[in-house]
């Protein structure tokens, strides 16, 4: 009996760990000028994305206002072997909303890494602009 307890226990942690969805958001206030800020956030996304050896796929975005967008083809056996790492930045008013993505599960290695080099990468350019978490105006939400 003691055994099934600690089955089941086992069971809904490993059920748990399935069930979480890796997401990093982040954003920028541009203030009244956003002058050179786009470049700034793309050149940051860039920098991260490159060494990671993302795919640029900017021009594919269908998110409105993009300013940059990155992807990371699966690789790699199951579990996180088999769903793509997401990059992008999206302009909304006077914030610029970054969002780094993977679906549910352990975190993919290439998510983990975007994850470290991120806020490194905007923080030199954005300094205390910079915050964790979603924007006002909700531009985090996809």
């Amino acid at each position: 009996m003691k055994l099934l307890h600690v089955g089941g226990l086992l069971a809904t942690l490993v059920l748990a760990g399935c069930d979480t969805i890796n997401e990093r958001y982040l954003c920028i206030s541009t203030g009244e000028s956003s002058a050179g800020v786009h470049e700034k956030v793309a050149v940051a996304l860039a920098t991260v994305a490159g060494q990671l050896h993302m795919t640029e796929m900017t021009s594919r975005s269908t998110a409105p206002n993009t300013i940059a967008f990155y992807t990371l083809a699966p690789k790699g056996p199951a579990p996180n072997g088999f769903f793509l790492v997401e990059l992008g930045a999206r302009a909304f008013g006077d914030e610029i909303a970054v969002d780094l993505h993977a679906p549910f599960g352990p975190a993919p290695q290439a998510f983990s890494a975007a994850d470290e080099l991120l806020a490194p990468a905007l923080v030199k350019s954005f300094g205390a602009n910079l915050r964790l978490g979603t924007c006002a105006a909700g531009g985090n939400r996809r």
